[in-house]
């Protein structure tokens, strides 16, 4: 997003905040920013598709931070204490305007259902990824139960924190939640508790985590530097590799698509080590056997 229209932002933002959705014009916004109404209608073609481009813009510098966090390659669990932090700490900063778009009642639209949909399963397929980060396959028997207690003890702090504002040391949140999970997990483990959840509605096609990305992109590389055997069409294989590449990489990949890839590949010889470590990194038990 260019940065003047952040500016423009960052200004309704804090405008509305202070005087309410409904009460703040486009032309006090614009005021507010230093530009002219012309000029805001430039940006965004209505104050409704103005609170749109705000929700978008907070979800996309969380992920940002969160990125960062990850890019640093710490432990798991410090990892998804430290972003547990920032989510808070980022939410504490915009809480006026958090708490002016939820009790306010703001009819956007269509547009604004979907982006607020995709920010929930965002959060839950963060959620996700951080559970399977720290507890690995141990989790997996319960992983939706798990998903959905966090969620629920995640939202009582929020409203605790920014609503009543309790006073409480951000940096402390995440241990504790993440201690409270442990003990959870491990009783969940020890007593063999039988899961009220197999799957969640937006959990049936998960995005390879970012963990898993680093290594699918390390066995991609072993991949590509195998020398071609003589008997192969050369150009074939490496359209496979293309494709497999890009299937393996993307949102939403297709787990039949990345078999078919790798059963091609394995009639060589030479890649037969490296498709069943994809296999058996990508969970794909029955791929090299076609069971």
């Amino acid at each position: 997003m260019e940065k003047k229209k952040e500016h423009v932002i960052a200004s309704g933002v804090r405008l509305i905040a202070q005087k309410g959705y409904h009460k703040t014009s486009i032309e006090e916004i614009a005021k507010e920013a230093g530009i002219s109404k012309g000029a805001f209608y430039l940006h965004f073609p209505s104050k409704e598709s103005f609170v749109v481009a705000s929700l978008t813009l907070f979800q996309t510098q969380i992920n940002d931070e969160l990125e960062q966090v990850e890019q640093r390659k710490l432990p798991p669990r410090e990892s998804f204490s430290e972003q547990i932090t920032c989510i808070i700490t980022h939410m504490y900063t915009y809480k006026d305007f958090l708490l002016m778009y939820f009790q306010e009642n703001i009819s956007i639209g269509e547009e604004t259902i979907d982006l607020v949909q995709q920010m929930k399963e965002s959060n839950v397929e963060w959620v996700y990824r951080q559970l399977r980060d720290v507890y690995g396959k141990n989790i997996e028997p319960f992983l939706y139960d798990v998903i959905v207690m966090f969620e629920g003890v995640f939202a009582s702090f929020m409203r605790w924190i920014i609503i009543e504002q309790a006073q409480v040391a951000f940096e402390k949140v995440g241990p504790y939640m993440i201690d409270r999970l442990d003990e959870m997990v491990e009783s969940m483990i020890a007593k063999k508790t039988t899961p009220l959840f197999k799957e969640l509605p937006k959990m049936r096609s998960m995005a390879i985590n970012r963990s898993e990305k680093d290594t699918v992109e390390q066995m991609i590389k072993e991949l590509r530097q195998i020398q071609i055997p003589r008997q192969a069409n050369e150009d074939e294989v490496i359209e496979v590799l293309d494709v497999l590449e890009n299937e393996l990489l993307k949102d939403g990949s297709q787990p039949a698509i990345i078999r078919g890839l790798l059963a091609q590949l394995r009639t060589f010889e030479a890649y037969e080590s490296i498709c069943t470590k994809v296999s058996n990194e990508l969970a794909l038990e029955n791929i090299m056997t076609g069971e």
